[in-house]
């Protein structure tokens, strides 16, 4: 990782992660539609995938999330 992570940031990787591992649905639509169920403020959500994806943390397929596999890091 470049930088240090917000806690929004953070909050926004567990809940791609969450979907990820449940096997659920992981689009950006219901991403942002579980952090405003926790109330968090998404009025930057962009720019916070964006982040996650310029440092490597996750991968962007149109409108689907996932995990960046860290595992095959040499």
């Amino acid at each position: 990782m470049s930088e240090i992570l917000i806690p929004l940031h953070t909050a926004l990787w567990q809940c791609i992660r969450s979907r990820t591992a449940l096997k659920e649905p992981c689009s950006i639509a219901l991403v942002r539609d579980d952090l405003k169920a926790m109330g968090v403020n998404v009025k930057n959500f962009s720019r916070w995938l964006t982040k996650l994806e310029h440092d490597g943390l996750i991968i962007r397929n149109g409108q689907e999330l996932t995990i960046m596999n860290q595992n095959n890091e040499d």
